[in-house]
């Protein structure tokens, strides 16, 4: 059933955003990711599907009232599960109880990706806030995927995690291109660089193919008291290292050289700024 449900994924610019382990901060790039590709022109869905830990709600500030489980469960229409944001992202949540579908009905699991492909064939960007780990009820989704992003930090845990999600992406057929890695939270930017730059080559060791990229995302303060605020810290901080990254990762994903709209010396000096701007 799985790999039937493969087939009916056929989309372009669906971007998986996972990790080894929960608290990484995988959520909060996802939702100013999405952000940041709304503010260069594009369509965004964010689909949360993160069971039991579904606060992009949160992050937006929506109130979802229904999620795709009310909809295989005929409880509303399609329309009804795409919530808008006041910054032009939408988002469809899962629901919590998501699991009983997989579990139980295996027709269910074909009406699952049908109802996602049809949602998500009106965006330019779907980007998936993944549970932590590798769950092979998604596997239509990696096998599908344009791109892979995998959250890391550099606490030994995290790597060691991180290290066998990507490995069993790659066993399960990813093409290690379509995998970038993103470093997150980052205090000593020089030291974590040359970790996260030899994680990349033991995995490159063991594909023989380099990983798609490699970005570092620094610990910022304005970024902790952005979820507090509720607010999406490229909207409030656009001059932080943070929000520079995520432009980086966005080029990427978009395959388009980005120009921030502010001048070199900007940059240069918001990297280097204190955290207390």
């Amino acid at each position: 059933m799985l790999n039937q449900a493969s087939n009916l994924i056929n989309l372009e610019n669906v971007v998986l955003i996972g990790s080894g382990k929960g608290g990484v901060g995988k959520t909060l790039i996802t939702v100013n990711l999405a952000i940041v590709l709304k503010q260069l022109g594009y369509k965004v869905l964010i689909f949360d599907l993160d069971v039991g830990f579904t606060n992009s709600d949160v992050l937006l500030n929506v109130h979802p009232q229904y999620s795709i489980n009310d909809l295989l469960l005929n409880k509303c229409e399609r329309e009804d599960v795409i919530c808008s944001t006041e910054y032009g992202v939408d988002l469809v949540s899962v629901g919590s109880d998501i699991e009983s579908i997989f579990n139980f009905n295996p027709e269910n699991i074909k009406n699952f990706y049908i109802k996602f492909a049809q949602i998500a064939k009106d965006y330019d960007f779907t980007l998936i806030d993944l549970p932590p780990g590798y769950n092979n009820n998604y596997a239509p989704f990696f096998n599908s995927a344009t791109h892979t992003i995998t959250i890391t930090t550099t606490h030994p845990t995290s790597l060691v995690n991180s290290y066998t999600f990507v490995k069993i992406l790659i066993h399960k057929g990813v093409p290690s291109s379509n995998i970038h890695l993103v470093g997150n939270n980052i205090e000593n930017y020089n030291e974590s660089l040359e970790n996260l730059k030899r994680f990349s080559s033991v995995l490159e060791k063991f594909t023989g193919e380099k990983m798609g990229s490699l970005t570092i995302i620094k610990r910022h303060n304005l970024v902790e008291k952005s979820v507090f605020n509720r607010k999406p810290f490229v909207i409030d901080h656009p001059k932080i290292q943070p929000t520079f990254a995520l432009y980086r990762i966005a080029s990427i994903l978009t395959k388009k050289d980005i120009s921030y709209k502010e001048n070199i010396l900007d940059k240069i000096l918001s990297f280097f700024r204190s955290d207390h701007e």
